[in-house]
């Protein structure tokens, strides 16, 4: 039950960081205006000096992140300890354990806010005439402007109402919380790179590589933080 919750909450960070900003990035290159597709390489390179930004600082920025959840961890883990521990291992248990797990999440987006919404900015003016592109890449920056939406709960707050009810009923904000990242993570988003891939230049593909790299390091790196801030949150918290 807890390790089908931790790989929800997983997927939802694959979706929201792992393939956000997970593109191509392109280097200073000239691109010929009397090309027909012009229009779609200059917006494909703009897009991906943006995400290589964009990957590069949420690179620098791991040790924030990192500080930020444990923060988050010690927080909880004085305010309400053990609030848990006499709930019994039922669904309504496997819902707060998702609702926590949602809470950490928003934790690690609060952390990238800035990075996200520089990106966001430095994208926002680009378009394709390729229609199936600018749909995809809409869907993607729709999705992570979402995301950024999402806010904290007040997570002792909830546990400890839940706890007063006999571990009965879930505190509608923290069920809502959960069902709103799975909301923002429905659907499979097709990262970047994969979107703009006929438009990518030779010059930029060492670049795409790059950046495959990095996205991939830095999925891995945000799943290792929640998986280990999570065993620390749930032990202490007693769920």
């Amino acid at each position: 039950m807890r390790r089908s919750a931790i790989g929800i909450v997983v997927v939802i960070v694959c979706v929201i960081c792992g393939m956000a900003r997970g593109g191509v990035v392109a280097g200073r290159v000239g691109i010929a205006s009397r090309e027909p597709n012009s229009t779609n390489l200059i917006a494909t390179h703009r897009l991906l000096e943006a995400q290589v930004a964009a990957l590069r600082a949420a690179s620098l920025n791991g040790a924030t992140r990192s500080a930020a959840v444990r923060r988050f961890v010690a927080t909880v883990s004085d305010e309400c300890p053990a609030v848990g521990r006499a709930s019994p291992n039922d669904q309504t248990r496997s819902t707060v354990y998702a609702g926590v797990a949602a809470d950490l999440v928003t934790v690690l987006v609060g952390a990238e806010r800035l990075t996200d919404e520089r990106f966001l900015h430095a994208v926002g003016g680009l378009h394709w005439t390729d229609h199936t592109v600018e749909r995809a890449i809409t869907h993607f920056t729709s999705q992570l402007r979402e995301e950024l939406h999402i806010r904290e709960v007040p997570l002792c707050h909830d546990l400890r109402a839940w706890a007063d009810t006999g571990f009965r009923d879930v505190p509608t904000d923290l069920v809502g919380l959960s069902s709103e990242m799975e909301r923002v993570s429905e659907g499979a988003t097709v990262p970047p790179v994969t979107v703009v891939a006929k438009y990518i230049q030779p010059s930029d593909r060492a670049a795409a590589r790059q950046i495959r790299q990095l996205a991939r390091s830095r999925q891995e790196m945000v799943a290792a933080v929640l998986r280990s801030s999570m065993a620390k949150l749930t032990a202490a918290l007693g769920l």
